[in-house]
């Protein structure tokens, strides 16, 4: 788990939790909220202390997906100074709820639409090897494809030639230029 970056795509903090370390654990376990402060802090999350301190929250607040954690919402202390409601928790977990709902629906769609570019290249790769009879031509159509869904400066296409049983550079491209 890593920090949402804020509105300028900056990361608002370099701490990251590991699936299985003690806070995802126990927000996955539990599904209610996790209050610390200076003075408390959970046995469960005892071990992540450190990191918890440098965050600055105080309330955790789990995302809960359909299968897994989606992530949490950490709260530092609040502006006027007062403790947490009992409203406000409950208030935030719903939120906490319907960001869940709303980010794997996110999620899907991204994977669709990935799925979809992806499904798109290998036709058009299909479609051009039944086209194009020139060996050279067909392996420019494969590298333009394969850079519509993995962006790169570099590629490779490397064969296997059975008859001789080695492998050579069929074609090769460093920073977007053929080299022969």
């Amino acid at each position: 788990y890593v920090a949402t970056p804020d509105e300028t795509g900056q990361a608002t903090s370099d701490i990251q939790f590991d699936a299985n370390s003690a806070l995802p654990r126990a927000l996955r376990h539990e599904l209610m909220p996790i209050f610390v402060n200076e003075t408390y802090i959970p046995e469960a999350i005892l071990s992540e202390r450190g990191r918890v301190a440098i965050l600055g929250a105080q309330l955790f607040i789990p995302m809960p997906g359909r299968d897994r954690l989606i992530g949490w919402l950490a709260l530092g202390e609040r502006l006027s100074g007062e403790s947490y409601a009992a409203h406000d928790i409950s208030f935030l977990e719903a939120l906490g709820g319907q960001a869940a709902v709303a980010l794997e629906r996110a999620q899907v769609l991204t994977n669709m639409e990935r799925r979809v570019t992806e499904m798109n290249a290998l036709a058009r790769v299909a479609q051009g090897i039944n086209i194009t009879l020139n060996f050279d031509d067909i392996l420019e159509l494969i590298y333009a494809q394969t850079t519509q869904i993995i962006q790169s400066n570099d590629a490779r296409l490397t064969l296997y030639n059975q008859t001789g049983q080695y492998y050579y550079h069929a074609f090769y491209v460093e920073n977007d230029e053929r080299i022969p």
